[in-house]
């Protein structure tokens, strides 16, 4: 799978030392990692014990694993609470640091003798990141190691007692994060060790990692690799459903390709070198012959676009990058709407520092525009909207003290905004519902959510159904009418990518997903079909609003293909 994960570990791990740079001690820098004293209540940590270190050795296909004569380090290793938890660690570096990047890179491998011992490697490191065990699933036999690339964030380093890592000459841990990565996800974690002290530990990167984490864990020690999902395992799938064929190449992988909203044309944008952007059009009747909206010095995203009687309306945010190669909230940025008549830029004002915008943030009648900022007074942070009226250049801002708001629509042609408070339906809270005036900037509060806006749930094109995910294992569909509810179960397979933005209609009958496979759930028989092929060698899909046409993802760019749905895509119920 090629995945834009690995072009990336550069810049994150790159970042992460920049930002760790600008928290200093007495003596000296420390680094990113956490240190973990012990295992808590809430942050995953696993510590080990080393029993015995092999240096200057080369690493091996199969079992010893390692033999004299390389530049490998294998390091014989037990959960410290427990000596019948027993693996084999093994780590070298490839690189030296290098002027414009302080990380060496390198790789490591984590080895058990046999599934048992995967079983209980899995299990006490579940355990240690405060998740369930996954169930045994029979699979192929376990490959009994994992390989993973890994970047080495420091070496010589001082244990600090407050946490993480201080520098120095006469420290003897080794920090190092590793980037594990399978089929249908990417996770990482930290290991840190003292061949000195014989002691090493996993440290969390991140929670959202976790069940990543353990899922490839399983996979590698202890189950094997998953078997393939047919309809014989999984009543959920069937091979009816909409397909999609014809793909010819409209873009390639330096550029963007997106619908507009009316189906008839593609929005490419192609980035050159130094940065220089194209912003273009093309017809999706003939998507090789292009027409080019407008150039810029910068990189560009379109971040919202209508269609509009005179053609296509565009916003577009442009970023300027410094030439120390790093990415920052604070680089310089330009907006600028673009249309039949041309480009123009929006002057954002000065007080609107680290602002940004999100689909959703033109009007309509593309009159308003929307941008969200974060603003901080007396201590506590507050997100605010700022509005300006493009014919008029006048600019509003909307403000809650000590309140996130987030605009995320339009709720009626005049236009007036809808603006909900909190940060998203990930983090569980209750969202007040608020009109905006964008003349005026007026904040109104509303009884309730209008329909169509509800926070996790997803209207469908004719008004007639509502689709919300539950936890990690549902998607709920509910009539707008009667109330009726029905459920469609997720596979184990796809539950990792499960979340409360994971789904979308594509049309009344059909809702998308995308997990290891782009695939499409009929509303009226709650089956799941792939709409692609494996042999296709398409990544993911997305498709035209009017679902006759879809955009496809390789490693050498974007395609186009044809929808073909049978018996006109009316499931029953």
């Amino acid at each position: 799978m090629n995945s834009p994960f690995n072009s990336w570990l550069a810049i994150i791990a790159a970042f992460g030392m920049i930002v760790t740079g600008c928290n200093r001690h007495a003596e000296g820098a420390r680094s990113e990692v956490r240190l973990g004293a012990g295992e808590s209540d809430q942050a995953g940590y696993l510590g080990v014990q080393i029993e015995a270190v092999h240096e200057n050795q080369k690493a091996l296909d199969q079992s010893p694993w390692y033999a004299e004569g390389g530049d490998w380090t294998f390091l014989e290793c037990a959960a410290s609470k427990d000596s019948n938890v027993r693996f084999l660690i093994g780590t070298r570096m490839r690189s030296s640091p290098k002027k414009d990047d302080p990380i060496r890179w390198g790789e490591s491998v984590l080895i058990v003798a046999d599934a048992t011992a995967g079983a209980r490697f899995v299990e006490a490191f579940a355990h240690a990141f405060h998740q369930a065990g996954p169930p045994v699933r029979g699979g192929q036999a376990p490959s009994l190691r994992i390989k993973m690339q890994t970047a080495v964030l420091g070496m010589g380093l001082i244990r600090d007692p407050r946490s993480g890592f201080a520098e120095g000459r006469s420290g003897t841990w080794t920090a190092t994060k590793w980037f594990l990565q399978d089929e249908t996800a990417e996770a990482e974690v930290y290991f840190n060790f003292s061949t000195t002290e014989k002691l090493a530990e996993f440290t969390e990167k991140d929670e959202e990692y976790r069940e990543d984490l353990v899922q490839q864990l399983a996979v590698g020690l202890r189950d094997g690799p998953l078997p393939e999902r047919t309809t014989e395992n999984d009543p959920s799938l069937t091979t009816v459903g909409p397909t999609v064929s014809g793909w010819i190449k409209v873009a390639n992988s330096n550029e963007t390709c997106q619908f507009t909203h009316d189906s008839r044309s593609l929005i490419i944008t192609a980035t050159g070198a130094g940065q220089n952007s194209r912003l273009m059009l093309a017809s999706t009747d003939e998507p090789g012959k292009r027409t080019q909206f407008a150039e810029f010095s910068g990189s560009i995203s379109v971040v919202d676009h209508l269609s509009m009687a005179d053609g296509t309306t565009l916003v577009v945010s442009e970023q300027f990058q410094p030439e120390t190669g790093t990415i920052s909230s604070l680089d310089p940025q330009k907006l600028w709407v673009v249309d039949a008549y041309g480009k123009r830029e929006v002057t954002v004002p000065a007080s609107a520092t680290n602002w940004f915008v999100m689909n959703g943030c033109l009007s309509p009648n593309a009159r308003y525009l929307g941008l969200g900022a974060w603003e901080q007074s007396d201590n506590k942070r507050a997100r605010v909207i700022h509005l300006v009226d493009l014919q008029t250049g006048k600019w509003q801002k909307a403000i809650l003290p000590a309140t996130a708001l987030e605009l995320i629509g339009w709720i009626d042609q005049k236009p007036t905004g809808l603006v909900l408070t909190g940060l998203g339906a990930r983090n569980g809270e209750v969202r007040k519902a608020y009109s905006l005036d964008p003349a005026s900037g007026q904040l109104t509060s509303l009884r309730e959510v209008p329909p169509g806006f509800s926070p996790g749930r997803i209207l469908s094109p004719d008004g007639k159904q509502f689709a919300e995910v539950s936890g990690k294992e549902r998607l709920i569909l509910t009539d707008a009418t009667t109330g009726q509810r029905r459920e469609f179960v997720f596979h184990p397979y796809d539950r990792r990518d499960v979340d409360p933005d994971c789904i979308q209609w594509a049309s009344d009958h059909y809702l998308v997903f995308q997990g290891t496979r782009t695939s499409l759930i009929n509303a009226g028989t709650l089956k799941m079909n792939y709409p692609t092929t494996k042999e296709s060698g398409i990544e993911s899909a997305e498709f035209s609003p009017d679902f006759k046409l879809a955009l496809g993802s390789k490693g050498d760019g974007h395609y186009l293909g044809s929808v073909s749905i049978p018996d006109g895509g009316v499931g029953k119920n």
